[in-house]
């Protein structure tokens, strides 16, 4: 199973003490790819599944002090989403900024009246989360009640100690108004060849998704690599001019 909570209680009903038995033995399939990390530990060879297990269990019970301590902190007028029953992806755009303080309610002023469904923030945190409804017309039709309704989620996070502005967002619009309203008209988005400085640091990187653009390209402009380990596209990259 791939929840750690019911291997671990599937293999227990296994390795009760019984003198009239001998060792317990669990065979596990290790090969699968999306395998948690949590299992990944403990199928490990020679692991020592005591100290694992108790390991595992503090993590999550912190895990768990600090998610609430964080939902705590929230005040706002965004009573018809929960923030527990949010599932936000797990990718952001980032801005350098050099205000002194920012005001993440700026941002309610560039939506339209009805779109702009409240904010939920956290001052201790920095943590911003608001929801905004759009309407459009159906491109498969022109009957004028055919209309869809799209709700998108933003969080935004501002990390005064570096000047950082993140901005999480279901939305694929520009963001570079957003960011502007909320740390004013200096803050400018990272990107080309400066946000792969945040790998900085690992020394042993395994890509698994490579997207390289031909600088030269006529007939391709765009190169995708999938796999277990594309690092040899990084190779091909240096020799062929292209840029990641």
């Amino acid at each position: 199973h791939k929840s750690i909570a019911v291997t671990i209680q599937f293999v227990g009903r296994f390795t009760r003490q019984d003198p009239t038995l001998g060792d317990a033995t669990v065979i596990a399939n290790t090969g699968i790819d999306d395998i948690d990390r949590s299992l990944a530990k403990l199928y490990a060879e020679d692991a020592d599944w005591n100290a694992l297990v108790e390991a595992l269990s503090s993590a999550k019970i912190e895990r768990q002090v600090r998610r609430a301590d964080m939902f705590k902190g929230f005040t706002g007028d965004l009573d018809d989403i929960p923030l527990q029953t949010l599932e936000p992806k797990m990718n952001a755009v980032v801005y350098r900024t050099s205000c002194e303080s920012w005001d993440p309610f700026q941002a309610e002023d560039l939506y339209d009246p009805g779109s702009y469904l409240g904010m939920k923030i956290n001052p201790h945190q920095r943590v911003a989360i608001f929801a905004t409804r759009v309407e459009e017309q159906a491109r498969w039709t022109t009957a004028q009640h055919a209309i869809n309704v799209t709700w998108h989620l933003h969080m935004l996070h501002w990390d005064q100690t570096s000047g950082l502005l993140y901005i999480s967002s279901s939305a694929k619009e520009p963001f570079d108004r957003l960011a502007k309203a909320v740390c004013g008209d200096t803050a400018r988005r990272i990107e080309g060849e400066d946000v792969f400085r945040s790998l900085h640091g690992f020394k042993r990187l395994i890509l698994r998704n490579l997207g390289l653009t031909h600088r030269q390209g006529r007939g391709v402009r765009y190169s995708m690599y999938m796999g277990v380990d594309v690092a040899d596209g990084l190779d091909s990259a240096k020799s062929q001019s292209r840029i990641k």
